[in-house]
């Protein structure tokens, strides 16, 4: 997506809103905006949106891969977050 390329990220989230409001079955569009977030680490978007993908495409075993990767950053983020305080 070129609005990603050039790291105008919250246009290219807004571009990929747009599409699952036209497809909401598009998977692609859900895991594009997946990995946005998942680049702005911002984890809950991110897993939902890789949620939404499964749901879209449940055969499909790299939006569950994304999701666990996630899942993991976040209880990362949340242990590192209680080490320091």
């Amino acid at each position: 997506m070129i609005y990603e390329m050039m790291g105008r990220y919250m246009e290219a989230i807004a571009s990929l809103d747009r599409a699952v409001a036209i497809n909401p079955t598009d998977t692609m569009a859900w895991m594009g905006r997946g990995f946005i977030f998942w680049r702005l680490e911002m984890w809950p978007e991110a897993l939902a949106s890789f949620e939404r993908a499964i749901a879209t495409s449940p055969k499909d075993r790299y939006p569950r891969y994304c999701r666990a990767v996630t899942a993991e950053e976040m209880a990362n983020k949340k242990r590192r977050c209680r080490s320091r305080g």
